[in-house]
């Protein structure tokens, strides 16, 4: 990392180095040190969100689908979701009104303690838009969201680990106010994650009528991740020979009506190239 980053970046820690050789590799148990707990650990899954949102929002808005979109009507599931979401955005700017009321205003602006939450705070609402804007487009799961939270939870974990272990170092045991929202920050971080990994969403308009064959496009992350969608025909091949309607649905850009145009354009655009 440039010099002058991480200078700034210990300048924003009060002078606390960012990176100790002495507490994360030269020690029988290794640790981050606080500075990097608060700045470069929690802007990593921040920067993720934040880089990437904007090209998953223009890739659905230039979908055929996007054309398409429809109002948006929350199931059980996606509620679920927005609240947990939601719940995240506030408390972390609840860390941020503690930091002003500890120290001023002015002084708390180029505090890690201010910064850091502020950022999360501001991504929580990003990822809640996402949230929105797929489900508008008729996304069941998403990818990205799925990382993010997973990346959200690890770092969550590497905080709080560390605050556990620096209050049995301590003689006394004292707990600050951030200190108690990280637990609750933590339950839930995991509870979005698992509902975004091991759920698809489900449009309240569906009737019925959708197609209950195992599909890779309607499953969830994890489903997909281990290939546990493909297990019903397994089951079925064992017990029976298969028939054509045991065979899964392609996604619409898998079958044929989409690839054979793009097949034979390209075909066509390579023959006029060798005529010439």
């Amino acid at each position: 990392m440039n010099d002058h980053i991480v200078n700034k970046i210990e300048w924003m820690c009060s002078g606390d180095p960012l990176w100790d050789s002495n507490v994360t590799w030269n020690t029988a148990y290794p640790d981050l040190t606080p500075c990097f707990q608060k700045t470069i650990l929690r802007w990593i899954p921040c920067i993720l969100l934040l880089v990437l949102s904007p090209l998953r929002l223009w890739i659905l808005s230039s979908k055929e689908s996007s054309r398409q979109s429809q109002p948006v009507c929350h199931s059980a599931l996606s509620l679920a979701k927005y609240v947990l979401c939601l719940g995240l955005a506030l408390l972390a700017f609840l860390e941020c009104t503690e930091t002003v009321f500890v120290n001023s205003l002015t002084e708390s602006m180029l505090k890690p303690e201010f910064i850091s939450p502020a950022l999360t705070g501001i991504t929580m609402m990003v990822a809640n838009h996402v949230m929105l804007t797929e489900r508008r487009h008729r996304m069941q799961s998403s990818g990205l969201l799925f990382v993010y939270w997973f990346l959200t939870t690890v770092c969550l974990i590497l905080n709080l680990q560390s605050q556990i272990r620096g209050l049995y170092v301590q003689e006394e045991m004292s707990l600050h106010f951030n200190a108690c929202l990280l637990p609750l920050q933590l339950l839930l971080s995991i509870a979005e994650l698992f509902l975004t990994g091991f759920f698809i969403d489900n449009f309240p308009e569906d009737d019925g009528s959708k197609s209950k064959k195992s599909c890779l496009e309607n499953s969830p992350i994890m489903s997909a991740l281990a290939f546990s969608w493909f297990t019903r025909i397994v089951k079925d091949a064992y017990k029976r020979p298969l028939e054509a309607k045991d065979l899964i649905e392609l996604s619409a850009d898998l079958k044929s009506e989409s690839t054979v145009p793009v097949f034979e354009k390209a075909w066509r655009d390579d023959s006029n190239r060798q005529k010439r």
